[in-house]
């Protein structure tokens, strides 16, 4: 199946009865990829699951969720990814 094919299946089946949304499929560095469909489609807020990495690897592997952070033009909601440690000093959510 196809990239967006998958997406929209995945939309569809999450999200239509929960939230308006607008799926968007682009290509290139995910941070600047996110970045530029903010600025193109200006959604209200931007969600972004994070692996919670520091240090060393969070140095070599980059940090995608925190650039986006940085340079959103709009709000933007973090969430570590289910089962994912948390990294050293982060809360893991409610009651966490």
């Amino acid at each position: 199946m196809a990239a967006r094919a998958r997406l929209e299946k995945f939309a569809a089946k999450h999200l239509s009865d929960r939230a308006e949304y607008q799926a968007s499929l682009k290509r290139g560095d995910p941070a600047s990829a996110i970045l530029e469909a903010a600025r193109e489609l200006r959604p209200d807020l931007i969600v972004v699951a994070t692996h919670g990495r520091t240090g060393l690897s969070h140095a070599f592997l980059g940090g995608v969720a925190e650039r986006v952070l940085r340079e959103s033009p709009v709000p933007v909601l973090t969430f570590r990814k289910h089962g994912a440690p948390a990294a050293p000093g982060c809360s893991s959510g409610a009651g966490g």
